[in-house]
């Protein structure tokens, strides 16, 4: 090692290796908050328009629930690795982009749910209301549904 620091090459060699890598102190904090401002406004906005579709589940057939409710299994492992990673992670600085994402994936579990209620064949009351308020055969429940 001390030959290598009196030697000028090596010495210049040095310098130069820590000035470039103190440019890279602050990338982790640079990048991440480029992220987090790109990330949480999509994912407040996603979380906001499914709620908004939760309000229109019951009228969904259950045929198109289940179409629903099959896109939805087949992201469900996805969508469960995603869930338990961003809840181990406890640092402050991401704190923010936890709870956006943890509000979304409640949403997307309520909506799994509705779509699991109005896919039953069983919720029998559901689907004849569905059926006589879409065949105008009872205007007068469709405006209750």
């Amino acid at each position: 090692m001390l030959l290598a620091i009196e030697n000028n090459h090596t010495s210049g060699l040095q310098k130069i290796v820590f000035q470039t890598m103190g440019t890279f102190a602050g990338i982790r904090q640079m990048v991440w908050n480029q992220y987090q401002a790109y990330a949480i406004p999509r994912i407040e906005e996603a979380t906001k328009l499914l709620k908004k579709e939760i309000r229109y589940l019951a009228e969904l057939t259950p045929e198109q629930a289940q179409t629903d409710l099959e896109f939805m299994k087949a992201f469900s492992e996805a969508i469960t690795n995603a869930q338990r990673e961003i809840e181990t992670i406890q640092d402050p600085e991401f704190e923010r982009f936890r709870k956006a994402s943890m509000e979304f994936f409640s949403v997307l579990i309520d909506i799994k749910s509705g779509l699991t209620k109005a896919a039953s064949q069983k919720d029998s009351v559901r689907a004849s209301f569905h059926y006589m308020s879409r065949t105008k055969k009872n205007p007068a429940i469709a405006k209750y549904l």
